[in-house]
């Protein structure tokens, strides 16, 4: 899931479904319980993680996030990624020491089952369109799979072009989506949780010199709260210079940033209320 037009699209929910990676003798271990090292965690862990592993991850952020309790918008800084973070992402020679991090939680009104279905719709633009200029996704696993339930881990690429502080752009996305079953009731008190994942694999094209966007890590994880509302945990890291002295690490950057992601939820919910798609 990315940004919109301000900041940049939301690639975001560019994301797709394969087995598990994990392997017989891979050793399980614990899900960290602080927000700066859960967000990284999940981004690495999406499709190596057994389901018991993340289940407690999911716990961990509940409590980290203080989900009982949360009724608006909480957000703030992350530290930088290291290499281990990327897990699977293939990123042409990232930096990863500049790319600033920020993070939002936030309760999001609609039911789990809807919200997936805005997730892994084709045409992103269809449901956002001030987000696109064109988009293109492409699944490169069984979606019919994944919405069945016969497959946990939906994967796919998306092209778009979009328009940021009045430059054109071009870029690519890879994307992931993965659900998290129920294991027990002690285990999983949240039901059935969703991840997705969204990166750049590479730089972005813009149309004129002086703007780029060299790399864009996302993660999120929903999770129900009650009350019809999901907790909306979203952590993203950029490389962006915008020129006239507004890049990822300026704090009215960070802001408007921040702003975007809430709009998408609200714009979210008003499709959920609306039964789309």
């Amino acid at each position: 899931m990315y940004l919109r037009n301000a900041t940049l699209a939301r690639p975001g929910l560019c994301i797709p479904v394969l087995a598990l990676v994990v392997g017989g003798c891979r050793k399980l271990e614990p899900a960290p319980k602080e927000l700066d090292r859960l967000f990284p965690w999940f981004f690495s862990e999406i499709d190596q993680a057994e389901p018991e592993q993340l289940a407690e991850g999911f716990r961990n952020l509940h409590a980290a996030a203080e989900g009982n309790t949360l009724e608006d918008t909480q957000d703030g800084t992350l530290s930088r990624l290291d290499s281990e973070a990327l897990g699977t992402a293939e990123v042409e020679a990232p930096e990863l020491g500049r790319a600033a991090g920020v993070y939002m939680l936030r309760p999001l009104k609609c039911s789990m089952g809807q919200l997936e279905k805005v997730l892994y719709h084709d045409d992103q633009k269809e449901l956002y369109p001030d987000a696109y200029e064109t988009y293109s996704r492409t699944f490169i696993t069984d979606k019919p799979a994944y919405v069945r339930g016969d497959e946990d881990l939906l994967r796919w690429e998306v092209d778009y072009t979009a328009t940021i502080l009045g430059k054109s752009y071009s870029s690519e996305v890879h994307g992931t989506l993965r659900k998290v079953p129920v294991i027990d009731a002690e285990q999983s008190p949240f039901g059935e949780t969703l991840i997705a994942r969204a990166y750049i694999p590479s730089a972005a094209v813009f149309e004129k010199d002086g703007t780029s966007l060299d790399q864009d890590y996302q993660i999120e994880m929903y999770h129900k709260i009650g009350n019809g509302e999901i907790l909306h945990a979203y952590a993203i890291w950029r490389q962006a210079d915008f020129g006239a002295g507004i890049d990822s690490e300026s704090e009215g950057a960070q802001r408007l940033l921040l702003n975007n992601l809430a709009k998408w939820d609200e714009e979210t919910e008003a499709l959920c209320a609306d039964g789309r798609p």
